[in-house]
């Protein structure tokens, strides 16, 4: 008669242990595998900030905080001054460690609750949640100030900075694609603004709105 008792021996203990520890292991490396290919999925590979596709995805989710919260939303555009004469001067590696140190001072410069991005070339991003027009300049100009004192290898670097503030409350209508997009044109123009203006200096897209309107 058969007595249906399973008897384990210390070996098969051990082969237990052996093969959850495996697991484990597998479990760890994929784990480093897969935050690894994120990583590269959404992080610019020369100035490890987040790159376009990330920022927009994560603009995305600002603007619905803000909208809920009844907060102010800025948004910086920001553009290296004649950086392809910069490049033809002193070279592309010349160039690339300006991008670098650009997106360090950024990184300085900006706060943990901000999102920054570089959004492609020479340009980089800023989404500033809870951050009225006021304090949007205020932030630019220790940025561009920064940017203009500090002792470069080669040369001399300056940046222009374009800036829009979107104020969401109660009467804001129901937030879709449009917003992000929006928000981005108006501040690709106010840079634009900097850039014919003279460069090295920031415009907000309010103030190009009211100077369209003659109110300025």
């Amino acid at each position: 008669m058969v007595s249906g008792l399973v008897y384990v021996t210390g070996r098969d203990i051990t082969d237990v242990i052996e093969s959850n520890r495996k697991i484990s292991q597998l479990a760890v490396k994929l784990k480093e595998t897969n935050d690894r290919l994120f990583e590269q999925a959404s992080t610019d590979p020369l100035t490890k900030l987040k790159n376009r596709r990330m920022f927009n995805e994560e603009l995305n989710n600002l603007i619905h905080a803000c909208d809920k919260e009844s907060h102010p939303l800025s948004l910086l555009m920001i553009d290296a001054d004649h950086f392809k004469d910069y490049n033809d001067k002193f070279g592309h590696i010349a160039g690339d460690k300006v991008l670098v140190e650009l997106a360090s001072i950024l990184t300085k410069t900006f706060r943990k609750k901000d999102v920054l991005a570089r959004y492609g070339g020479e340009e980089f991003i800023a989404a500033l949640p809870n951050t009225s027009e006021p304090e949007a300049n205020q932030i630019a100009e220790r940025l561009v100030q920064t940017v203009r004192e500090f002792s470069w290898e080669k040369g001399s670097v300056t940046i222009s900075v374009g800036i829009t503030t979107y104020n969401f409350n109660s009467t804001t209508k129901s937030i879709n694609s449009e917003y992000l997009l929006n928000l981005i044109e108006q501040a690709d123009k106010a840079l634009y603004c900097s850039k014919v203006s003279g460069r090295d200096r920031i415009t907000h897209f309010s103030w190009v709105q009211n100077k369209k309107s003659g109110s300025i």
